[in-house]
């Protein structure tokens, strides 16, 4: 077979085609590399996804979790400082009613009848007049001064005691006075208890609440002392005499037994020269009567003679007051 004789020109179109034809399979080729290069990248996408809905419950999980501690946390914080403040709250009300109570005790104790009053602020309430209403006044007003029990003791000396610090509470408190056998009752304990509520039994609760406070003591002085035993301890109180007591135990002695001899206890210018009559002469003889104002300062004088007495050692004394 003879081959066709090809001249240059045609050559080089020949060599053009087979330029064509090469670069187009090499086109052909990367086309098919891309579109392996897509399926595989494909495949990796389906692959990650897949593995990111396998760990979502997790994630999720995980996330609730966290969320969860935050909001305990939180509410722990909250009921914390809650507490703390409820605390602190119920501690300052504590110790605003146990300094109160302590003030009140102080004053008590510390200050003149009349000043503890004023100074009160239940006898503040009730207007220009001072008084307390019954609507006003109640079983912790009364209290607030810690009045004494009585448990029946046959001491005269003991029940009478009881009344006048009973009534010294509702000086204090001002108590009005159809509360007083009420709550002056309340204090009775023991033999004392039974022998009020026998009481209430025969004439009724309501005419034993609503007695009057002097009707009580007279009841309750005819049970719990003998006549014949205040005879006696009023003849006591005319006729004592110091003694070998020191001026400080007679002084006690004295005014307990001043409770049995009532013109006397409310009387100070009866009581200071009664006291002064019963004192030792020696000491009488250092003082100068008429210069006592009070019976407290007769005592207090009298005493600091007795006291320099004993630091000299012979009981003699050269000033006079």
């Amino acid at each position: 077979m003879e081959l066709p004789i090809i001249e240059d020109g045609d050559q080089s179109n020949v060599d053009k085609d087979a330029s064509k034809n090469v670069t187009f399979e090499f086109e052909e080729e990367g086309n098919n590399g891309s579109n392996d290069d897509n399926v595989e990248g494909g495949d990796i996408s389906a692959q990650i996804g897949s593995a990111l809905r396998s760990f979502a419950p997790y994630f999720t999980r995980q996330i609730q979790s966290t969320m969860q501690d935050s909001v305990n946390n939180e509410i722990a914080r909250r009921i914390h400082e809650e507490v703390t403040n409820v605390v602190k709250e119920v501690a300052v009300n504590l110790f605003k009613t146990e300094v109160t109570t302590i003030v009140q005790e102080e004053l008590n104790k510390r200050m003149p009848q009349t000043q503890v009053n004023q100074t009160n602020p239940l006898n503040q309430s009730g207007g220009g007049s001072g008084s307390s209403s019954k609507e006003e006044y109640n079983y912790k007003n009364f209290s607030i001064c810690r009045p004494p029990e009585y448990d029946g003791n046959s001491d005269p000396m003991v029940s009478t005691r009881w009344i006048s610090e009973i009534e010294g509470s509702f000086r204090i408190t001002k108590c009005p006075q159809e509360l007083k056998t009420m709550y002056g009752a309340s204090m009775l304990r023991g033999s004392a208890k039974e022998w009020w509520d026998d009481l209430i039994q025969v004439k009724g609760e309501d005419v034993m609440m609503s007695m009057e406070w002097a009707t009580f003591k007279t009841e309750f002085f005819k049970f719990f002392r003998s006549e014949a035993e205040v005879s006696k301890l009023r003849a006591e109180f005319m006729t004592m005499e110091q003694g070998t007591m020191d001026l400080n135990d007679f002084k006690t002695q004295f005014l307990k037994k001043a409770q049995f001899c009532p013109e006397y206890l409310s009387n100070d210018q009866l009581l200071k020269e009664h006291f002064y009559r019963l004192m030792h002469s020696d000491l009488r003889s250092k003082i100068s009567l008429h210069q006592m104002k009070t019976f407290t300062e007769l005592y207090t004088v009298a005493r600091g003679f007795e006291v320099e007495a004993a630091r000299n050692g012979d009981g003699s004394g050269k000033r006079k007051v």
